[in-house]
């Protein structure tokens, strides 16, 4: 999680229940396994800035419902005396192959291949190329080469 502004001595657990109780969303002790902030590093500048909020979840199901009410509310900063113009962001914590997986996938973005839609959800890859298309799970690199390789007009 990306954009909550860090604070002295701050909980990262009050932190993920605040949020949590503004998107209605009842977590127990239980639900978090861990919370805590990556390590603090200087940037490019010699300046620390706010790093992310690492989350982990017991229960996939209860994460996948953690990121999406947060992402319908569209918390900002402001929640966590930060700046109104900043907004909260969850992402999941890939693996480095995931990542670049996902990074390929994400190319189909390409106006060239006509797909809008391309998000991560329950450990896949979905694409989809209008709000009311069908969704297109892609399980490999050969299913985007595929899609990349089929020609205009081609029924998808």
């Amino acid at each position: 999680m990306s954009g909550i502004p860090q604070l002295q001595n701050e909980n990262p657990y009050a932190t993920v229940q605040k949020l949590a109780s503004i998107s209605n969303i009842q977590l127990g002790g239980w639900d978090i396994v861990s919370a805590h902030r990556l390590p603090e590093k200087k940037n490019a500048t010699g300046t620390f800035t706010d790093y992310p909020l690492i989350i982990k979840f017991f229960n996939r199901d209860k994460k996948d419902e953690f990121m999406r009410k947060i992402k319908e509310k569209k918390p900002s900063a402001e929640l966590f005396n930060g700046s109104r113009n900043v907004k909260i962001f969850l992402n999941h914590q890939l693996t480095a192959r995931q990542r670049d997986f996902f990074n390929k996938a994400r190319e189909l973005r390409n106006e060239k291949y006509g797909f809008r839609f391309v998000w991560f959800q329950n450990g896949r890859i979905l694409v989809r190329k209008q709000h009311d298309s069908r969704i297109i799970r892609i399980n490999n690199l050969q299913d985007i080469d595929r899609i990349k390789n089929q020609q205009p007009g081609t029924p998808s």
